[in-house]
């Protein structure tokens, strides 16, 4: 990974493009993994729709900035606003660069009580956890209230960002890390800890009454045991999907064929067996959920969680320290003061 200084500055070549000026973006999992091939099929056939080469990749989503300029079709914003967002997968362009170009649908107003380095911690983690614990478990604020949702990994920056959802929402958070995020993870608001290094938490929570909600930030590991965990008619969501992984062994139609079909079969035996939602949960860059995380987050219902802050010229420490694991909140690139 290489810090490039002679890239010239982008500009909008379609309508609904926003040039951004950016002045922090966070670095997440994903893009560890996409550095080592992850998304290859969606890649090379986003690059040749697009005319463009496969390489360099330009790495990052989320972003915190200022528009710079705006396409035609452009009516939500103007130059001078400060603006937060998530990238599309497509990977025309990427947030760890002093300049970016995202699509108007994507963008929303910056949280006016936020910097831009707290308010880039935000859009992908957000767009993730409202992705898996609303669209896919079907949590919502007028029926939260009292329910009991596990979030696997509270200390990362989806459990981090989930937490605070649901205890926003008035539901009662249960979540598991390891004994170092125990503070962190009460200061966002946890009702119940389960130390993992010290228990299991199958066994702690089948002594307590079912749960209503389970999001699964960590895999396949901890799903039999998590499932067994809900009540009927609970709802099951997890991030980690073999869907990627299908279409790059197999080709984008049929590795897509054969892992929905999986999720079909699973899903139907745990609606039909059990009464229980079984979901894989995706994350889409929408402006739209990020206005209402912006309100969240005006109103002090949402905080940031940042755990470290690096420079662009040592964006490479930020990545080394991101794989090492155990986060404590996020990891942010600050781009320009």
């Amino acid at each position: 990974m290489t810090v490039d200084e002679d890239c010239p500055v982008p500009s909008p070549s379609a309508g609904d493009d926003v040039l951004i000026r950016v002045k922090a973006a966070s670095i997440n999992v994903l893009d560890l993994r996409i550095r080592e091939g992850y998304m290859n099929a969606l890649y090379r056939s986003s690059r040749r729709k697009a005319k463009l080469p496969l390489f360099p990749i330009m790495v990052g989503r989320d972003f915190a900035g200022i528009v710079e300029e705006v396409g035609p079709k452009v009516t939500k914003f103007k130059p001078g606003d400060e603006v937060w967002g998530a990238l599309g997968l497509d990977h025309t362009y990427g947030s760890l660069a002093e300049y970016t170009i995202c699509k108007e649908a994507a963008l929303s107003l910056k949280p006016t009580n936020l910097t831009f380095v707290e308010a880039a911690s935000f859009p992908h983690v957000a767009l993730t956890s409202w992705g898996a614990l609303v669209k896919s478990a079907g949590m919502t604020k007028e029926t939260t209230a009292g329910k009991r949702v596990l979030v696997h990994a509270g200390t990362g920056g989806v459990g981090t960002f989930s937490i605070q959802l649901v205890k926003a929402w008035s539901g009662h958070v249960i979540t598991t890390c390891s004994t170092s995020g125990v503070e962190l993870v009460k200061r966002l608001g946890a009702d119940d800890i389960i130390d993992y290094k010290l228990e299991n938490f199958a066994t702690k929570l089948s002594e307590e009454p079912k749960l209503d909600i389970v999001l699964n930030t960590l895999g396949p590991q901890v799903e039999a045991e998590s499932l067994a965990l809900l009540k009927r008619g609970g709802s099951y969501a997890t991030i980690v999907t073999p869907v990627v992984n299908s279409m790059d062994n197999y080709g984008i139609v049929l590795g897509l064929l054969f892992a929905l079909t999986q999720k079909w079969k699973r899903a139907l035996y745990q609606r039909l067996v059990h009464g229980r939602r079984f979901s894989w949960a995706f994350a889409y860059a929408n402006g739209e959920i990020l206005d209402l995380v912006k309100q969240m987050v005006e109103d002090g219902k949402i905080k940031p969680a940042v755990e470290n802050v690096f420079s662009l010229s040592d964006v490479h420490k930020a990545y080394e320290h991101l794989a090492r694991g155990h986060a404590r909140g996020k990891t942010v690139i600050n781009i320009a003061d």
